[in-house]
């Protein structure tokens, strides 16, 4: 019921079958790590000029803009994994 809104938005507009949920994810690999199943080493940067990217991140995925790697980019977890961690912290 927490997630109405969200899933009434990507059923209308993005017709996708689900969502991220980019915080609960974050918080679980950072207590089990092993949750990360893709991580890459990338150089990534947020966009400070004015404009219509104003704040948003940007990632060099294909190294083209030849910068030094500066964070550990998770591009895939194992939502199993993860959801045995969420379980568990319910129960516990």
């Amino acid at each position: 019921d927490i997630q109405a809104t969200l899933s009434e938005f990507t059923a209308k507009e993005t017709h996708l079958d689900g969502f991220d949920l980019p915080d609960p994810i974050t918080v679980a690999i950072a207590i089990d790590p092993t949750i990360a199943t893709d991580v890459r080493r990338l150089n990534v940067r947020v966009e400070t000029a004015d404009g219509i990217a104003t704040g948003q991140t940007v990632v060099d995925h294909l190294g083209v803009e030849h910068l030094a790697p500066n964070a550990n980019v998770v591009l895939e977890a194992s939502r199993g994994r993860f959801l045995q961690l969420l379980l568990r912290t319910h129960a516990g």
